[in-house]
C-alpha cells in the first residue's frame, strides 16, 4: 500500500502545536503557590555525590519560578534513608509532612524534588496531600 509509511506534513504538525498554543491555560496566572519538598539523603547508595540539599533546592526553586505564575511559597528538606520506597520517606517523616502539607492552606501543590516517580507512589503522595497537585 502506497502511503503507509509517510509522515505527515510539517503543516498539519504546525497547525497542532499552533492550536495548542492558542487555547485557554489550565490555570489561571499566579494560582499556584508550591510547597518545594527535597528528599535528603544523607548516606547509602541513593546520595546524590558533587552537591548539597540546599544547591538542589535552589535550582528545582528556580526550575518552578520559570512558570508563569508559580511561586514557592515553602520549601522543606526531609531526611530519607531509602528515597525508593513507595512513599520516599520513613513513616515517621512522612507523617509529619503530610500533616505539615495539609496545615497549610496557602499551598496549592507540591514539587518534590525527585528524578522518577513511579505512578503508585504519585497516587500514594495524591492521596495523601490531598489530591492532583504533587
Amino acid at each position: 500500500c502506497q502511503g503507509e509509511d509517510e509522515e505527515e506534513p510539517e503543516e498539519a504538525n504546525e497547525d497542532a502545536e499552533e492550536e495548542l498554543l492558542q487555547r485557554e491555560p489550565l490555570l489561571p496566572a499566579g494560582t499556584q503557590r508550591v510547597c518545594l519538598v527535597h528528599p535528603d539523603v544523607k548516606w547509602g547508595p541513593g546520595k546524590p555525590q558533587m552537591t548539597r540539599a540546599e544547591w538542589q533546592v535552589a535550582e528545582a526553586t528556580a526550575l518552578v519560578h520559570t512558570l508563569d505564575g508559580w511561586s514557592v511559597v515553602q520549601t522543606m528538606v526531609v531526611s530519607t534513608k531509602t528515597p525508593d520506597k513507595k512513599l520516599v520517606f520513613g513513616k515517621g517523616n512522612f507523617e509529619h509532612l503530610t500533616e505539615r502539607i495539609r496545615r497549610s492552606p496557602d499551598i496549592t501543590c507540591v514539587f518534590l524534588n525527585v528524578e522518577r516517580m513511579a505512578a503508585p507512589t504519585k497516587k500514594e503522595l495524591e492521596a495523601a496531600w490531598g489530591g492532583g497537585g504533587v
